[in-house]
């Protein structure tokens, strides 16, 4: 039941660790993010998987996947007001207010299920320069009733992100996807430039899955580009 006026909603629904389906499109709402826009991006990039064929590289499914999720994301949402910028090679996508961005990733076979005894994580480790992303997530994202009022009050530097997460279930062929925004990185493997799984999460929203023709077998492929170069000397 909802509290206060159309735009907000009870603290309890906020602060869910767990926003099943059936509930999502309500929560993303007050997000100012429609379920439909982000179940069409996954599936633009559910479609694209079949564009590889026996020739390609085994992980060119996975690069498809992830680069079209992406695209479609970035061209529904700009359409709605939001800013793109791509930041070490990660595409980032900010609300039109700046109170909040969101990424793309790729995730395990727990990503989209609306078990609390299934916890997702991301598919490979990642690297510093996408983990440092989260330092701005803490749980008092939610302290308030309307949540982008409370999420406009973050400083600089304090941007919570979310992750539009997917895993691509190949022997049902499709795509199951959650917005879930992690907890705070561990800062003592991003001090010591360790790579670290995605797995700790403040709040899931599961929103649901695509189908269709994909069916190409696929290899693991890394959407994480973070890699330190360095001159030789002589």
């Amino acid at each position: 039941m909802k509290t206060g006026t159309e735009n907000s909603m009870p603290q309890n629904n906020l602060a869910k660790a767990l926003v099943k389906t059936a509930e999502a499109s309500e929560h993303l709402s007050q997000m100012n993010l429609n379920v439909d826009h982000l179940l069409e991006a996954v599936k633009v990039g559910h479609g694209s998987r079949s564009n590889a064929g026996g020739l390609h590289p085994p992980t060119t499914p996975g690069f498809n996947a992830w680069s079209d999720t992406n695209f479609g994301l970035s061209r529904r949402l700009i359409d709605e007001g939001w800013s793109r910028d791509v930041v070490d090679n990660i595409p980032i996508l900010r609300h039109p207010n700046g109170a909040f961005q969101i990424v793309v990733s790729s995730g395990d076979i727990a990503t989209g299920t609306a078990l609390e005894s299934l916890t997702p994580s991301t598919l490979q480790k990642k690297g510093v320069k996408f983990s440092s992303l989260f330092g701005g997530n803490t749980r008092d994202l939610f302290d308030k009733e309307a949540p982008l009022e409370n999420l406009m009050q973050k400083t600089p530097g304090e941007c919570p992100t979310y992750i539009l997460l997917y895993y691509y279930d190949q022997s049902k062929k499709e795509t199951r996807c959650e917005l879930s925004l992690p907890s705070p990185s561990d800062r003592d493997k991003i001090a010591n430039k360790e790579k670290q799984y995605v797995s700790e999460w403040e709040q899931r929203i599961i929103i649901g899955s695509v189908g269709g023709e994909p069916d190409f077998p696929t290899a693991d492929f890394t959407e994480d580009s973070d890699f330190d170069i360095k001159r030789k000397t002589s």
